[in-house]
């Protein structure tokens, strides 16, 4: 971790196999970090790291005892953290951990494969990430507590916003208030582009405009929707 006034600080490893950790997030006001590390002869383990604690692995949930897990977001107050877990094939499963460092699973696609989830909106109440769905194909997602995992692809069309011409689409980027979010992926003329997603405030998660990136701002795919009560 680097800050200015102390420059770059080594957080150390959880020990117990290989040395090595990647810091992939930090909280808000930088006192949080989180990612993996090696740990017990494993992999990966994911981690959690504060100046008072330094690094702890977080907490498996129940079944998923020796599995590795990675983690890779954080919420804005330190309280979410987001990542994945292995399954008994191998894969990969989008996982949460709360404030307790306790893990709740939320698995994937239905019919698809590998998930994950990659970052989260500052309150923590919005996940995004990606995963292979029913097709074999990878393809963005979106998670909240109602909604649970969502092929963001269908999610946008069932506003009609089409983008099911794309393929292989990550999201990798949301804005602490939910309402933005980035990836890229391949559009209809097989080039990797940017892509972003502006959500309507007023009636969240219904998706408002998408926005595609290329070398600069260069479509609009949609207007700005809302939900008709």
């Amino acid at each position: 971790m680097w800050t200015a006034s102390g420059g770059a600080q080594d957080l150390g490893d959880l020990g117990g196999g290989d040395t090595w950790a990647y810091a992939y997030d930090v909280s808000a006001d930088g006192s949080t970090v989180v990612g993996y590390s090696s740990f017990d002869g494993q992999d990966s383990d994911a981690f959690i790291w504060n100046a008072s604690d330094g690094m702890t692995a977080l907490g498996l949930a129940e079944g998923k005892e020796g599995m590795e897990t990675e983690a890779f977001g954080i919420s804005a107050d330190g309280s979410v953290v987001v990542g994945k877990v292995e399954t008994e094939s191998g894969g990969w499963e989008a996982a949460i951990w709360d404030a307790s460092g306790d893990m709740t699973v939320l698995g994937g696609l239905e019919g698809g494969g590998d998930a994950v989830a990659y970052t989260v909106s500052g309150d923590g109440s919005v996940i995004i990430g990606y995963a292979e769905n029913a097709d074999g194909d990878n393809t963005a997602i979106l998670w909240t507590e109602e909604l649970g995992i969502v092929d963001f692809v269908d999610y946008l069309l069932a506003f009609g916003i089409d983008i099911s011409e794309w393929d292989d689409l990550y999201a990798l980027g949301i804005s602490d208030d939910g309402l933005n979010i980035v990836g890229y992926g391949e559009d209809p003329n097989g080039d990797h582009q940017g892509w972003m997603v502006t959500l309507d405030a007023s009636s969240v998660p219904v998706p408002g405009a998408v926005w595609l990136l290329g070398s600069g701002l260069f479509g609009l795919m949609g207007i700005r929707r809302k939900m008709k009560n």
